[in-house]
This record gives structure tokens, sequence and C-alpha cells, in this order.
């Protein structure tokens, strides 16, 4: 009995932790293929929204045209030299353009100088602000996809861990109660209580039996447990040295999370969707621009034909535009003559009806995105709540763990006083001592599952 007691001790000794906790943890955090999917994916993600994030710039064009003078062989002419400048919200364009002919034999040259400015003033309600918030909502979410991928691998690990502990101590129990069956038979034939032909000599061989096939799944589960630690970690199943305490929030967060700001920016989102698409199919825009020319000739002296400036407005709406555009000529032999000019559009818009059924999709649309908030909100200060009451239960249990083993060690140290005297005999003794054995495993498991609900806590306060 001794010798088996002590072949079940080094049984414990080998379950005990190898292992540390934490480098299994970080390992699988930067190493494991699930986090590196999840780690290219949150990259890809970010390098989506830096370029969404991408400001609108400036653009710049150049034109130019040449070609050669064929009725004078040493001149060229140049029919277009026009620089542009676009801002980059589109509403201001500036041209300057300066095409001229060109003779090199000394006849002179001619130059057509011109300017042109427009400049729009849109009174609709413009998508950057639709677009800012489309970005932020893209990057909460990447942020707490990736976050809460991470954790839950490593929740997933820390469970596996804790079923491997509970199998393996369901296996020791197993064997123990097997060796002490074993033993109980072996004594009894030998005391003469039964025989090997007896039926209870068979009670007991079909009894030995079922804890054998029940060991050999135990075993054939430990394995699958096993090789799905292998599988998720990369790592071959050790025991850990040690398992620390886990470590709960101080404060659970009642005004929301990430998913909780997501789904505010989405209804953000919804508004601002509602008002672009009302400016897009009710536009009020008035457009100004200015266009001038002249015409220099440069032969013996430097002369011009005078300068041609015009100045237009248009106003458009959906189905109205007016406009109105005046200027003139101005040269030194006719002086100035004034332009003017005024008129206007209209347009039936036979999209009308299923333009504003659009809009009532979109406004519908604004108040679903309003109440799902309300109740994503909701549903998170409920999981907060039932998540507080999950600590404080595993707290309790984790006390009267702290109990149990108090307990189980005082009964062991009665035991061996016990046993000392010869007051008891070896098999209670060992009884005491397997079940103080049990005790400490059990709470190894119990902290390993404490370290779940922690992370479990941090993904939902992500």
């Amino acid at each position: 009995m001794k010798a088996f007691l002590f072949f079940f001790l080094m049984l414990l000794s080998h379950l005990l932790f190898s292992a540390s906790l934490a480098d299994v943890l970080q390992s699988v955090a930067n190493e494991s293929l699930s986090a590196e999917n999840y780690r290219l994916s949150y990259e890809n993600s970010l390098i989506s929204i830096r370029s969404a994030e991408l400001d609108d710039r400036a653009e710049y064009s150049f034109d130019a045209e040449v070609s050669p003078l064929y009725e004078d062989a040493g001149g060229v002419e140049v029919g277009n030299l026009s620089f542009s400048v676009t801002s980059a919200d589109d509403d201001t364009t500036v041209t300057v353009r300066s095409p001229f002919a060109i003779s090199y034999d000394g006849s002179g040259s001619i130059y057509h100088p011109g300017l042109g400015i427009e400049h729009t003033f849109d009174f609709g309600h413009d998508d950057e602000r639709l677009e800012d918030l489309q970005n932020q909502a893209s990057l909460v979410s990447t942020e707490r996809t990736f976050r809460s991928s991470i954790l839950s691998v490593q929740r997933s690990v820390l469970d596996i861990s804790s079923s491997i502990y509970s199998v393996e101590l369901e296996i020791s129990m197993q064997q123990y109660e097997l060796g002490k069956l074993r033993k109980e038979r072996d004594d009894d034939i030998k005391l003469g209580i039964m025989s090997e032909e007896s039926i209870d000599a068979a009670e007991y061989d079909i009894s030995i039996k079922l804890a054998e096939d029940n060991l050999a799944s135990l075993s054939a589960q430990l394995d699958i447990y096993k090789e799905s630690f292998k599988a998720l970690t990369g790592l071959d199943w050790e025991s850990y040295d040690s398992i620390p305490e886990p470590l709960f929030p101080s404060s659970l967060s009642w005004s929301g999370n990430s998913e909780v700001e997501e789904a505010r920016l989405l209804a953000e989102i919804a508004d601002e969707t509602y008002l672009v698409e009302y400016s897009y199919l009710h536009p009020k825009s008035l457009s100004l621009s200015l266009d001038a020319d002249s015409t220099i000739v440069q032969n013996e002296v430097l002369a011009s034909n005078g300068v041609d400036a015009t100045l237009s407005a248009v106003w458009n709406s959906d189905t109205w535009s007016l406009y109105a555009s005046g200027g003139g000529e101005w040269t030194e032999q006719d002086g100035f003559i004034p332009s003017l000019a005024i008129g206007g559009s209209w347009r039936s818009d036979s999209t009308k009806r299923e333009d504003e059924l659009y809009l009532e999709t979109l406004s519908n649309e604004r108040l679903l995105s309003r109440n799902e908030y309300i109740i994503e909100l909701s549903d998170y200060r409920e999981s907060v709540l039932s998540l507080g009451s999950d600590i404080i239960a595993w707290q309790a249990e984790r006390e009267q763990q702290d109990n149990e083993i108090a307990y189980r060690n005082a009964l062991l140290e009665q035991q061996r006083a016990f046993y000392d005297r010869g007051l008891t005999d070896e098999e209670s003794l060992m009884d005491a001592e397997m079940e103080t054995e049990r005790a400490e495993k059990e709470l190894e498991i119990l902290k390993l599952e404490g370290l779940s609900l922690a992370l479990s806590a941090e993904s939902l306060l992500i």
C-alpha cells in the first residue's frame, strides 16, 4: 500500500505545474497562427482606414500645344498654354492661359493672355463629417475586433487548460479508487472472505472493468484536449509552474464600451447620410465665375486691342436654374461696351416621388439606428450586471475553496496524529491525503476559471 501511495504521489508531482502560464498566453497572443491572421486582418483594415482618411488635395493641370507657322518658317505658334488649379473640395478653379504666336525673324509676336476664376457656394449638407464618422466607426470596430480576437484565443487556452486539469484530476482520483478496489478484492480473497469463483469476486471484477473502461475514456479525452491545446498554441502541453490570482477590474464602466460607441457612431452616420442625400436630391448652389482675356501685339511697339471680361452668377436648385452674366469689352477706339444677359430654366422632376420615398426610408433608418444604440447600451449594462454577479460568485467560491483546503489540511494533520498513535489505519490516512490533494487541485482549476472570467471582463470593457 505504501508503494502504491508513493507511486500516486509521484504521479501528482508530475501533474504539478512546470511551465509559465504568462509565457504561454503571451506566446499565443504574439506567435500563434490565429493571432497572426487576426493581426494581418487588423493591419489591412488600418491601411484601408488610413486611405479613407487621406484628405482630398488640390489638383493642378498644365496644357500646351505647339505648331510651326507655315507661312513664316521662322515662327512658332503656341495654340494652347494654360495652367489651372482646382481646390481640394472642388468648389474653386483658377485657370491662367496665354497662347501666343511668335516669329524669330523679328517680325514680332502676338499674345492672348487670359484668366478664369470659378467658385461655387454649396448651401447643402456636404459629406465631410459623414466620411469622418465612417472612418471613426471603422477604426473603433477594427480595434475592438482585433483585441477581442486575441483575448478570445487566450480564453480558449485557459478553458482548455482548465479542462485538462479537471480530466487529470479525475484520472488521478479514478486510479486511486481503482487501486483501492483491486486491493480490497485481493485482501478479501487472501482472508478467505470470498473465493476467486464466488459471485462477490465476479462483482469486484465487473466494478474493476467498469473503472478501467472509464479510465480509458478519460485518457482518450485527455489526449483530445492536449491535441487541441497544441493546435491552438503550437506548443506541446506542459503543466504550469504556478497559476496567478485573477485580477478583476476595480469598477465596471456604466457608460458603455467600444461596441456601444460604434452603435452611437452608426446612429450619427444614419443622421448624416439622410442630410447628405437630402441635399443631393434637393441641391441649392450659387456659382460665380470671372473670365477675362486680351490680345497683345508686339511689333515695333507693344499694343493691345483691349480687354474682354465677363462675370457670371448661376443659381441651381433641384428644378430651377437662374443665371445672370454681365461685363463687356474695352478698347482704346470704342471705349467700354457693356453686355448683360439674364435667363433661367425649369425642369420637371419625374423621379420626385421616388426620391421622397427614398428619403423616408433613410429617415426610418435614422430612427432604427438610434433605437439600436439604446438597445446596445441596455444590453451592455445587463452584461455588466451579469459579469459583476459572476465575479462575486467566483470570489465567494474562491473563499469557500480556501476554507475547504484549510479544513482538509487540519483533518489530514489529525489523521496523521491518529495514525502515529495507532488510532486509525493507513487507508484512512491515504484518503485524507487524497482529499487534500484534490482540494488543492480544484483551487488551481478555479483560478484558471477566474483568469478566463477576468479576460471576459476585459473583453466586455473594450
